[in-house]
């Protein structure tokens, strides 16, 4: 998917049951993978994640973002943010409920959720 404006695409992992919907459109669960935003990529601690979904019957939407010291902050925060309005707007396409997306991580990708509702709040004031 694109990244914020001027830098590189986001690589998005997106794992989704093969059978039909139990109940209508599935709930999301969007990763945010550990590594304290300076190791990883979006297969770390996405096993969990896989765990919950399949017992939810959810789809799970894993972010790659920027690492430092490459990419400093807020950067891995940015990219974080960018998969979130993709993902929205993708639902249809993932079988998903836009009204049902939880983010999810541990280590750093616990803590860039608390980054990212303060960035979806300015992006919507």
């Amino acid at each position: 998917m694109p990244g914020p404006q001027g830098e590189p695409d986001i690589a998005l992992l997106i794992c989704r049951p093969t059978a039909p919907a139990t109940a209508g459109a599935r709930p999301v669960i969007y990763h945010v993978h550990g590594g304290g935003t300076i190791t990883g990529n979006n297969l770390v601690g996405v096993d969990a994640p896989l765990t919950w979904a399949q017992a939810l019957d959810a789809v799970v939407v894993s972010v790659e973002y920027r690492l430092a010291p490459e990419h400093p902050y807020p950067a891995p925060i940015e990219d974080v943010y960018a998969g979130l309005p993709w993902t929205a707007d993708h639902v249809a396409e993932l079988g998903a409920d836009p009204e049902r997306i939880v983010i999810a991580g541990a280590v750093a990708g616990r803590d860039c959720p608390g980054a990212v509702r303060y960035e979806v709040q300015e992006h919507e004031a």
